[in-house]
């Protein structure tokens, strides 16, 4: 089938289920669909004229009209004209505001989750626990609005349409890379393994932006943004968590504690005791209670459970 005929047959589609109601997955997937190509919303609006045009100018079945009085055929053609042409007005201005107006999806995933999605043309994120994105697709730019959480992604560069994420304060653009980002309240955290990404203060103007190319990490917080290169074994250590992974290298038992925490919805709980214990290894996040089993076992520690949490101390 040619392009020509496949736009078209998809336009006739996407009627259909208008006509019929979208629901909310629906509309998110067709208002993508209208803003990847301009041809795309040329053929929906044609159909769509013609569909309004074929519908308001049938007669109704078992439907009769009443004859006209002498004298007032002309202006009934000239109201039924008007009418016609302000309906039309109306669809096109309709028509215009959806396709103007900024497509906005939510994608998030609960406590232990993982999720992978797919957003126009190739580019890839990997939704880690916990974790809201909003995605924002116009004509001319694609963003992504971070409220929590962290996410790998894989851009497929776009010249027309760089990707931007905007999490606390901190606006990333992306420069053809695979990077993963991470909110934790104000903190923000990026870790880039190819390409480069260029991350701008959006409170302070004045700051100079800051790019990072591969094996880089950039940790802000508040005023303060921190640049510095990562061996390859660090990437890959921050990274495990695509593989359901959690990997700590001589951590505080407390620091690790609220890592598992971001897992589960069993949480534990760290005596002051026992917070500065040294952990190193390799875990699965959402096995909390083989790591419990293990503290108890190589640690030594005293372990017990109370209203579905996990209390640890010497």
């Amino acid at each position: 089938m040619a392009d020509g005929q496949l736009i078209e047959q998809q336009a006739a589609d996407w009627l259909i289920k208008e006509d019929r109601g979208l629901d909310f997955r629906e509309r998110a997937e067709f208002d993508r669909w209208l803003s990847e190509e301009t041809d795309n919303r040329v053929a929906y609006l044609r159909l769509k004229r013609t569909w309004i045009g074929a519908g308001q100018l049938s007669e109704p079945k078992n439907f009769r009209a009443a004859a006209p009085r002498p004298g007032t055929a002309r202006v009934l053609r000239n109201a039924a004209g008007w009418a016609i042409a302000a309906m039309l007005l109306v669809t096109a201005i309709a028509g215009a505001w959806r396709l103007t107006r900024p497509s906005i999806t939510t994608i998030a995933t609960g406590v232990g989750e993982q999720m992978n999605v797919s957003l126009e043309r190739g580019t890839r994120i990997e939704l880690n626990t916990n974790t809201v994105l909003r995605s924002q697709v116009s004509g001319s730019a694609r963003t992504i609005t971070m409220d929590r959480g962290q996410a790998f992604f894989d851009v497929r560069r776009d010249k027309a349409r760089q990707l931007v994420i905007l999490a606390a304060g901190r606006r990333i653009t992306d420069i053809g890379t695979k990077f993963s980002v991470y909110r934790n309240g104000d903190n923000v955290k990026v870790v880039v393994t190819e390409g480069r990404v260029r991350i701008e203060d959006v409170k302070n103007l004045s700051a100079r932006p800051i790019e990072a190319g591969a094996n880089s990490i950039v940790i802000a917080n508040g005023d303060e943004t921190l640049l510095a290169k990562m061996t390859g074994a660090e990437i890959t250590k921050e990274l495990t968590w695509r593989y359901g992974l959690l990997t700590f290298t001589d951590e505080p038992l407390e620091a690790v504690s609220r890592e598992f925490n971001r897992y589960n919805a069993k949480k534990m709980h760290i005596d002051p005791s026992a917070r500065d214990i040294k952990i190193g290894g390799s875990f699965r996040a959402n096995n909390v209670d083989g790591f419990k089993d293990l503290l108890q076992q190589v640690f030594a520690l005293k372990v017990h459970e109370s209203s579905g949490d996990i209390f640890v101390s010497k």
